[in-house]
């Protein structure tokens, strides 16, 4: 793929490079594959523009600057935005209701990451993400960081669900790198954590947030990725006011506040809330914008919230009251 973002078609290895340099000096977003960026970019500097600041100019098109690295998807997070591509949780729970067949793997994890460094050349790397599942369940970095010849430039960086707190020998190997950025997956606190992250616990994350702010290096530093749909959009100034409260600003990255994708997406509201929003936030407001950006019908939203709430006996009314009578 031309990069992480793109759905497809897949291209060949080697016609990779040649086939970027076309989309870049296109017409902007010209490409459908494209939109996903197009639509973050509205609201804040996406993914793609994170790069700017990561990976220097010159460096030769046989040497890599960023790498994230997707080799283990063992989670124990069902979340609602998720589902079996990126959730071994999400797959044995859809095998219980016969909508999915776990396959076996062929090759082992340290076999697949051994691969990715046999074929790239990280020299110059200076980030390195591990994304999951839960990277904090998986060995995945452990076998990839050995392979880091300049880890005093290097950063590492890890997108967690918050709900497993990382090893001593794990945090002790951080020591070495440039800096570390914990990149946490919280979509809201209290009981509406609980619901949209299921089965994963508050109290839980809460206190491996508290207890990893406490007990690590200035080199640590730290993120939130905050996923927003029709059920949680309401409740972002609740959610603003745990992080100013919760993390030092001098280690403190920021909040990158973007919609869902597919069913859960933000763009599935109803106009009672899309008014409301309004009303709240006010009409300059990135939320009140995001809302704005092609509405569409939500039977499917609906369908899907109706299905797991009878598979998990949730209610959504009851972790998000505020809003019961505003979906339509």
């Amino acid at each position: 793929m031309p990069c992480c973002y793109w759905d497809g078609p897949a291209i060949d290895f080697a016609e990779i490079l040649s086939h970027r340099k076309v989309i870049n000096i296109s017409t902007p977003w010209a490409h459908q594959e494209c939109q996903k960026c197009r639509r973050e970019e509205q609201y804040k500097p996406g993914y793609r523009r994170a790069g700017l600041n990561v990976i220097p100019d010159g460096i030769p098109d046989s040497k890599i600057a960023w790498l994230d690295i997707q080799a283990d998807i063992t989670c124990n997070g069902g979340c609602l935005i998720c589902g079996p591509w990126n959730s071994s949780y999400w797959q044995s729970e859809l095998a219980r209701y016969g909508e999915f067949q776990v396959s076996k793997t062929v090759n082992t994890l340290k076999q697949n990451v051994e691969k990715i460094f046999d074929t790239l050349d990280v020299s110059e790397l200076k980030l390195i993400q591990f994304l999951g599942g839960e990277p904090f369940l998986s060995d995945v970095d452990k076998f990839a960081l050995p392979y880091i010849k300049n880890p005093e430039q290097c950063e590492i960086k890890y997108t967690t669900n918050g709900s497993v707190y990382p090893q001593a020998d794990r945090i002790q190997r951080w020591e070495d790198f440039k800096s570390v950025l914990i990149n946490f997956s919280i979509d809201g606190i209290g009981e509406r954590f609980e619901y949209l992250r299921y089965p994963l616990k508050w109290n839980k994350v809460h206190d491996n947030v508290r207890r990893l702010i406490d007990n690590t290096g200035d080199n640590v530093r730290f993120h939130i990725n905050h996923t927003l749909t029709p059920l949680n959009i309401f409740y972002y100034n609740e959610f603003e006011q745990w992080v100013d409260k919760t993390f030092p600003k001098n280690r403190f990255v920021g909040v990158h506040a973007h919609s869902a994708y597919g069913v859960m997406s933000v763009s599935s509201s109803g106009a009672k809330l899309r008014e409301k929003i309004k009303q709240v936030y006010g009409a300059e407001h990135n939320l009140t914008k995001m809302l704005e950006d092609n509405p569409r019908t939500n039977n499917e939203f609906w369908k899907y919230i109706a299905t797991w709430d009878r598979r998990r006996s949730q209610r959504w009314q009851l972790a998000f009251p505020d809003i019961a009578g505003d979906m339509t």
